[in-house]
Order: structure tokens, then sequence, then C-alpha cells
């Protein structure tokens, strides 16, 4: 060193503390001007590109880069300095490889590039500009194989995956897409930004990224400059970790992001005063320059930010009086605020709620994570992961985040996490990574409700399905309608549930298993009651108060639907609290089991649980069975609602659950006969008869009726007319001594139907037309249910008459009275209409071209018969549409067309055949009777015809 300040001078050789020493004064060192000469490049890159790259190229020949920088110099400094050289002199290389490229130099870059990714496996940059370089030169191929070599390398090494520059550049090439060359004007890697970007400190944090909608938003919104996002629980901030959000607000905000954290959730939120500092040292002021006072720290704010255009990114806010003082009034500035409540907004500022990922969303975000290869090739466990975290991004990410952590260490495919997480009870538990966790966000909005919010928010998971109306939630929260209402907007607002219409809410999938762990948790009761024990008195409580609801609406419809009967009289036999208000929110009565029936089968379920069920909320359930038959004619609830009732006609027995038992297999065998599942009605039927025969007690009027009609109904369909005759007589005087004008309507028209099936049209048109004058003397019988709601519709004639006017229909048909038949149908279909009864309206719809074809309109029965055919086919109804196809190839036989008639036979007779039903043997006759040029080769056809594999 002594040498050297001889040769330089003292004066510019000074030392720099005990282990140092420092150059003074205007001293020109190799480093310095190379890189003043890249700065040269820098600034010619915008408009010379050529002159760039030749200053690069200068800069690089000086370097020499097959000697390592300040190879003989010992020391750690020396060490660093050499470190830095290296790293620089490697970043310098990129950049003019990539000029190279942007001029089109394609062939002298790929030999070079080769050599650095071999000299530098892990440097992602280079094996991006090696695969641009490959695929521009036309070696696709080559391209493909470099990717798949980086993928290898980084897996291996490193447990993770590429960039997703890199992976999207892979998929453009495998898509055949254009690559364009590096822009020669973009910012380089690694260079400062052209303005300076504001930082915070203390409650600030560096924003990653904002939603790229509400920015563009926000950003359009000049007048206020702000947008407020509104956040659902659970999500936790993690709208920002979309991708290529931060990427595309850059070139709007160029001189910067800021981003505030308000703590929300949290106690101990930041002044805004303290916020105000943090954002004015970001932007540059010093700390002794500061104001003092919240005023004059917003005037100073504003101050700095005119002629600026930055984006805030404010989050978790309280409130909009609380992000009010950060909002910016300069133009081309904007904001984002976000909250996990909805807050009134001033107008112009745009609200943007922010939902779960769908399922393509989702899986992308999977995609992005772990690499979209990975997702493709586990496909079923990443459908199942996000069905599993309920499409909340915290929750997906935290998934991708475990499989990463695990795929460090061994193989681990996203199946094996689906299935840890696919017990409900370890699910909330298992989305925990560091300090991530999924019970967090709903625990930070759970905690900021009062009492009645948290005991409202649990009670709505009891009955274990993700909807809730405004109906059932009066009930379980044993409130009016109106208060109950007032809760759930409540939640609602507090991002707890979502409001899907005017009378449903959801929950996500996550929030319904928090909701029911703090209902097993608290109980909201007494203190002094262990906390697992009230919350199933909780549970059962409100169950108990939901079933008497829906039992009072259920016999509400009844009497609406069936006036006459005596149904509901036998109903609320048991004495349970019943709320004759819920009666008048049942308009249209069609409509509102229709939307309630998928909470209505939830409480029928509690029947599987029979050691947690007492024995009156069993007797409740099986009157809410009998009060909602309608369920076993919806396709979508059909099979759940015979589980249901299957479940209740299992408890042991007693002298209490005796009776129930012999009302859930009555409604059991009314179910089956709905279901054609004929041989399983009589048995359920004729067990119930069994047991009302040899009952200890007083007799159920309700099991000695309904049990023998549907019997009746089964025996029928099975061929067995004389005893279906002896059945019906016996349900006629279980209804005569019960004073069932609406049952005995219905008897009368089943006995029509079974003269009809004998062959005696005449018969059975006298008593069709007696069924129809008893069901019309039903329908004008006054009836105690309760007044209707303002603007319900009026009430109409009841199900009996529908069901005689269909049958007298068909009794006038086979007599040779087709214009009084069509009027007689016209009726029923109306009526069924009317009452939501789509099967039946169908089923009518059927005999309309019977009656059609007896008129001699050929045409239009053809048209017509086609209808039903499309709906049974649709409802996956096979018995009721080989009914239609009978018709249907009757009407194509008398237009000419055998050929049309024997398919519509054929499929029919399949369907009979498989079912065992009577018909069969009437198509059979049919198909016998075609023509010998239509009957070729009938055998061969029939056997190879499709059969109706469901049954």
């Amino acid at each position: 060193m002594a040498q050297l300040r001889r040769t330089v001078g003292a004066g510019v050789l000074r030392g720099a503390g005990p282990d140092g020493y420092a150059l003074d004064g205007d001293v020109r060192t190799d480093v310095g001007e190379f890189q003043l000469r890249e700065a040269a490049a820098q600034a010619l890159r915008h408009g010379d590109t050529c002159a760039a790259r030749a200053l690069l190229g200068e800069v690089l020949e000086r370097l020499r880069s097959d000697r390592e920088p300040l190879a003989l110099v010992p020391g750690p400094f020396a060490a660093a300095e050499r470190a830095r050289l290296t790293e620089w002199r490697l970043e310098l290389q990129e950049r003019a490889l990539g000029l190279d490229l942007a001029l089109g130099r394609v062939d002298q870059s790929v030999p070079q590039l080769a050599a650095l990714v071999a000299r530098h496996p892990l440097r992602e940059p280079l094996h991006h500009l090696l695969m641009t370089a490959l695929h521009r030169a036309g070696r696709t191929a080559e391209a493909n194989a470099a990717y798949r070599n980086c993928h290898r390398l980084l897996s291996d090494e490193l447990g993770m995956e590429p960039t997703t520059e890199v992976q999207d550049l892979y998929e453009r090439i495998l898509r055949g897409a254009h690559v364009p060359a590096p822009d020669p004007r973009a910012q380089w890697p690694g260079d400062p930004p052209l303005r300076p970007t504001p930082r915070a400190t203390g409650p600030l944090r560096r924003p990653r990224g904002g939603p790229r909608r509400a920015a563009g938003r926000a950003a359009r919104n000049r007048a206020h400059g702000a947008g407020l996002l509104h956040r659902r629980a659970g999500r936790h901030r993690q709208d920002r970790a979309r991708p290529g959000r931060r990427a595309r607000t850059r070139p709007a905000f160029p001189d910067g992001r800021l981003f505030v954290d308000l703590h929300g959730g949290k106690r101990g939120r930041p002044a805004i005063g303290r916020v105000l500092e943090a954002l004015l040292l970001a932007l540059g002021a010093a700390p002794d320059d500061i104001p003092y006072g919240t005023r004059a720290c917003r005037a100073r704010y504003q101050a700095m930010l005119e002629g600026r255009r930055v984006l805030v990114v404010i989050d978790r806010a309280h409130g909009w009086a609380q992000a009010a003082p950060l909002l910016l009034d300069a133009p081309g500035c904007a904001a984002i605020v976000t909250s996990r409540r909805t807050h009134a907004a001033p107008e112009r500022v745009p609200w943007v709620a922010l939902r779960e990922f769908s399922q393509r969303e989702g899986l992308d975000f999977l995609a992005r994570l772990l690499g979209r290869a990975r997702v493709v090739q586990d496909a079923n466990g990443a459908h199942r992961l996000f069905r599993y975290c309920g499409g909340l991004p915290l929750a997906l990410r935290i998934a991708g985040e475990l499989v990463r952590r695990q795929h460090q260490r061994f193989p681990w495919p996203l199946t094996r996490l689906a299935d840890r997480l696919a017990a409900p009870a370890h699910r909330l538990t298992g989305l925990r990574v560091g300090d991530l966790s999924i019970s967090a966000g709903f625990e930070q909005t759970f905690r900021r409700l009062n009492t009645e919010r948290q005991r409202a928010f649990c009670l709505l998971s009891v009955l274990d399905h993700d909807e809730v109306s405004r109906f059932s939630s009066a009930a379980l929260l044993d409130r009016t309608q109106l208060l109950a209402e007032d809760l759930l907007d409540a939640l609602a607002s507090a991002s707890l549930l979502h409001r899907e219409d005017r009378d449903r809410y959801r929950f996500n999938a996550l929030a319904l298993l928090y909701a029911q762990q703090e209902l097993a948790k608290h109980g909201f009761g007494a203190a002094d009651t262990p906390s697992k024990h009230l919350a199933r008195r909780e549970s059962d409580a409100a169950v108990l108060r939901l079933a008497d609801r829906y039992l009072v609406a259920g016999a509400a419809t009844l009497r609406h639907l069936d006036p006459g009967g005596t149904l509901p009289r036998h109903l609320a036999s048991h004495g349970a609290r019943l709320d004759r208000a819920a009666a008048r929110h049942v308009y249209p009565p069609a409509r509102w089991l229709r939307d309630e029936a998928p909470r209505l089968l939830r409480v029928l379920r509690r029947a599987a649980q029979p050691g947690r069920v007492s024995a009156g909320l069993l007797q409740r359930l099986a009157d809410l069975a009998l009060a909602a038959p309608a369920l076993a004619d919806d396709e979508a609830y059909a099979r759940h609602f015979t589980e249901c009732v299957e479940a209740l006609s299992l408890p042991a027995s007693g002298t209490r659950t005796q009776a129930l038992r012999q009302r859930a297999l009555a409604v059991l065998a009314h179910a089956h006969n709905r279901a054609v599942r004929f041989p399983a009605a009589e048995r359920a039927a004729a067990q119930a008869m069994h047991q009302y025969a040899n009952a200890v007690g007083p007799s159920d009027p309700v099991v000695r009726a309904l049990a023998p009609h549907e019997r009746a109904a089964a025996v029928y369909s099975l061929g067995r007319l004389a005893e279906a005759e002896k059945l019906l007589e016996l349900a006629e005087r279980a209804y005569e001594s019960d004073d069932n004008l609406s049952g005995l309507a219905r008897v009368w028209a089943d006995r029509s139907r079974v003269l009809l099936s004998r062959g005696r049209p005449d018969q059975a048109r006298e008593v069709a037309e007696h069924a129809l004058d008893v069901a019309e003397q039903a329908a004008r019988a006054p009836s105690d249910a309760p007044a209707p709601s303002v603007g319900a519709p009026p009430t109409r004639r009841g199900l009996a008459v529908a069901h005689a006017a269909h049958t007298l229909g068909c009794a006038l048909t086979a007599g040779g009275r087709p214009s009084d038949a069509l009027s007689a149908l016209q009726r029923a279909l109306d009526l069924f209409a009317g009452a939501g009864r789509y099967v039946a309206e169908a089923s009518t719809r059927a005999r309309i071209p019977e009656a059609r074809l007896a008129t001699g309109d050929t045409g239009a029965a053809v048209e017509l018969a086609n209808q039903p055919v499309s709906t049974f086919d649709r409802h996956g109804r096979y018995w009721r549409r080989a009914d239609a196809l009978v018709i249907l190839g009757r009407a194509m036989r008398r237009q000419g067309r055998p050929r049309g008639a024997l398919t519509c036979w054929t499929q029919a007779f399949d369907v009979y055949q498989t079912l065992g039903a009577r018909e069969a043997d009437t198509v059979a006759d049919l198909l016998a009777d075609l023509p010998a040029d239509g009957a070729t080769d009938r055998a061969s056809r029939r056997r190879g015809s499709a059969r109706c594999e469901r049954y």
C-alpha cells in the first residue's frame, strides 16, 4: 500500500478506518469507466439499439469474461467485490444478448446462450432467452427440450417450479404462437426505476399487486380517484396474489404504488396521523420536515403527490371514514380500498364485491402456484382440493404451500393432501402453514360480532347445508321473519354469508365448518352447563322449531292444493307449538315447497340418527313426510326423500314409535309408487296394514286409508285388477268414516281406471263423473286455512278435481266422445300446471294426442305426442315415457308410418317388460297386429332395442 500511495499520491489514497483505504479526488478506475459506458448504453437503448449494443460490447470486451475480477487480491472485501462484479458482468451479458435478439441476431446468440446456461444452470433469465432464441431460429423442439431441462434442474435442486414468465413462454411455444423478441425500450432487470417508487414503513407494506379490474375502474374514476373492494371472510388479502396484476397496473401508475394496512379486523388499529407520517417518509420527506397534526400531514401528503401518478392500496379498512383521509385529490392518482365489511361510499366511487374463485379460476391459481403440468397430471386431486378449499384463495394458497413443502422432501401428489382434507373435522386444522391459517380469517370477523349475531351465525349451520332461507332462519333463530332477515343481512355485511337472491343466503363451505366448530365450542347458553351438551341442546331445539314451522307450512299447502282433505287435521295431533303466521308465507305453494326442499330434507335426515333424535321429533318428521308427498315426484329430491322415509320406518318398536312407523311405511309406499318400484311399494303398504291391524291403542285414520290406497295403486300397476278393486273398497270405507271428500274422489277416480283397464268404458265414465262431482264438492267445502299474504293468488280448484278430470278424459276418449274428452283433459292440464305437478301435467299432455287421434286429426296427434315423450325422457320417467310412446305409436300407425310405430312400441315393450307391468301384454298385442312388411324381423329388433338400464 505504501508503494501504491507513492505512485498515485498520498492525497488520493487515504486511510479509511483501521482496515481500509479510500480514493479521493478525480480518479478514474476501470470499473467506473465501465459503469459510465453502461449508463450511456442504457440511455441509447431508447433511441438507437445498435449503438447501445456496441457500447455494451465494448464494456464486455474490457471486462474479459475469461478472467475473474480481483482474482489475485486477498481479503473479505475483495471476495465481496468479486461476487458483485461477477454478477454485474453476467447481467450485462444477459442485456447484450437480449439486444441481439431484438436486432435479429438469433444465430449468433444461440451458442453464447447455450454456454452461459451450461455455466449457470439455475439462472432462469438465461433459460428464457435461450428458449426465445431457439424458437425464433425455427428450432422449436430444442426450445421445448430447454424448458424441460430448466424444469428438471429447478425441481431436483431447489424443489420449485420455473417462474411464471418461463411457463408462459413455454405455453406460447406449445401453441405455436408468436414469441416476440425482448423490447429494447423496456426497463432492464436490476436497473433503478426511472422515477422514485415510494415505499412505506411502519403500518405500511410493499404491495404485491392490486386487483386488475378494480384498479382499472379506480384509475378511470378521476373525480374521487378511489374504488372500494369488498372481500369475503377467509380471502385474507389473497386477492392481491392473483398473477399479473402488479405488472398490469405498472404502466398506469409509473410513479409507484403504496400499500397501507389499517388492520380493520384487529384491535389497536393504527391512528391516521401515524399512517400519514409513514406515507410522507415513504414519499421521501425528511423526518424533521414532517408537520405536526393530522390535517397538516394530509395537506403535505396531497402536495407531494401533485403531478405524480401513484396507486394507493388501503387494505382492511374498518370503515369508509377511516380510509377517507388517505384518499387522493391529485389528478392521475387512484386508490383502492379493501374491507371485509360493506360500507356506504360516495355515489361515484365504484364498489366491487369479490367472490370465491370459480373452478376454472381456482385451478388456474393452483397451476400458477405449483406448475400447470403438475395440476394437469393430477387433475382429480386438483379438483378435490378446490372443492375442499371452498374456492377461497387463502385456502388454495395454503394448500399449494403444503404440497410444495412436502414435495421438497419426497414426491407428494395433490391427491395425498386431498385425502388428508377429505374429513370435514380435519379440514380447518389441516389448512394451516406457518403464520397462514384459514381459521384466523374467520375468527377475526367472528370476534367482532355481538353475541346475538354470533349465535345466529352458529345456529344457521345446524342443518349442515350451505344455503339458508328467510323462512327457515326465522325458526332456527327463534325470531320473527323480519328480525331474522336483519340478522342475515348483518352476517352478509360481515362477509360470513353471501346473499344469493331475495330469499336465500349461502355459506362458504369452510365458513360452514367454522360455524359448526364455534357452536360446539360455545353453545350460547348458561355458563355452568358443559359446552358440548349445551350445543347439542341448542341444535336439537332449533331443528324442532324448524320441523314445527315446516309442518304448519306443509299443512297449509295441503289445505290450499287439496281442499276437502282431512290429512292436515291429523298432522298436529302431537300438540307441537304451531306458528300459524308461517302458513302465510307459502305462496305459491308449489314454488315454496320446491325452494325449501333442500332444507326440509335436511330436517328429515335427522331420522337417520335415532340415538340423537327424540320420539317427539320423530313424530314430527313422520308428519312432515306426510305433508310433503310432492317431493316424491321431483327427480332432484325423490331419492333423498325415499331414503329419509326409509330411515323413519326403522325405529325400535314401542307404543309411540309404532304409530310413526305406520305413517312412515304408508308414505314409503307412496314414494315407491312414484318411483315405479311397485313390488317395494306393495311390501311397504302391506307392512303398514299389518302393523295397523295389530296395533295397540287408538287407531290412526291416516294409515287406515292411505295404506290400502297405495297398495291398490301398486297391485293395479302389476296387473292384479281384482285385488286392486278390493283394496280400493277398504280405502273408500276408511275415507268415508273420516269424512275425507278429497280422498273419496281419488278412490273413485282410481276405480274408474280399473274399470277402463277391464274394457268397460261406459261404467268407467260414470264412476269418473261421480268422482268429479265429489271432488268439486270437496273444493267448495269451507277451509280453516289461514288468510293468504298480500298479493297472493286466489285459491284454485284442488288436485282431486284435476285427477278426476284426467280420469274422465281417458274414459270419454275410450267411450267414443273425444271432443268432451279434450275439454276434461284441458281442465286437468290447467289445474296440474297451476299446482306445479309437472309429472301429472306431462301425463295429461300424453292423453290429449289420444283424443286428437280419435277426432281424426292425425298430424296434430303426432306433434302433441312428441312433447311428453321428450319431457319424460329429460326427467327420467321411463314408465310414463313408455305410456306416451304407445300413444305416439298409434298416431304414427294411423298416419301410415308402421316403422315409426314399431320403434315406439318396441321401446315401450322393453320398459314394461323390465318393470313387470301389465301393459307389456297390451303392447305385445299391438306389435303382433302390425302388417307383415312392418313387422319384419320383429324379434331381432326387439332384442336389439335400447333397454331401460336404470331398472
